[in-house]
């Protein structure tokens, strides 16, 4: 006859037809230290159980909150990016401009100055053997009609003719 204590494969039992007392004592006590041994080790596997799934809920919330910040932090610097790139596209078209105008300034001021030369070099050969009271009166003349309609106007003449510049004018 066999007796057995338990249905699974673990289980403590005896093999014969007659269970002395003492042997019996002695199973029930070895199945009742398994049965122990078998809750411990549940017992202790369930706890390590969750205490892994306690590490990796852990560390699986230090990874969110590791990648929101990397989040967090790229999308900050692309934005501190984009505003750095655009205020230094903006400082380089100002200067361009800026740069731009004086150019154009400068070149206006030299074509000014060159044709001032021109002029005044036309003048003095065209002026070269003339009554200077009377070329100075027809400039006069052309000067106001000029002025009628110019914003302003600066007059350049020799420091030897200022004199009779003047009266020319002022006769005008």
């Amino acid at each position: 006859m066999r007796l057995w204590l338990r249905s699974t494969q673990e289980a403590v039992g005896l093999d014969g037809d007659v269970v002395p007392r003492e042997a019996l004592a002695c199973v029930l006590e070895l199945d009742a230290a398994a049965a122990q041994v078998h809750a411990r080790c549940a017992q202790t596997l369930a706890d390590a159980q969750a205490r892994a799934q306690a590490l990796i809920d852990d560390a699986q919330q230090q990874a969110a909150a590791i990648l929101n910040d990397a989040r967090d932090k790229a999308e900050r610097s692309a934005r501190l990016g984009y505003a750095a790139g655009l205020r230094r596209q903006l400082d380089a078209w100002n200067e361009r401009g800026v740069r731009h105008a004086f150019a154009a300034e400068d070149a206006a001021q030299r074509a000014r100055e060159r044709l001032a030369g021109i002029v005044a070099h036309a003048c003095a050969q065209v002026l070269h053997g003339h009554d200077p009271a009377a070329l100075y009166a027809r400039a006069a003349q052309a000067l106001d009609g000029a002025l009628d309609e110019a914003k302003g106007l600066r007059v350049s003449v020799h420091p030897d003719a200022l004199d009779d510049a003047r009266r020319a004018f002022e006769a005008a």
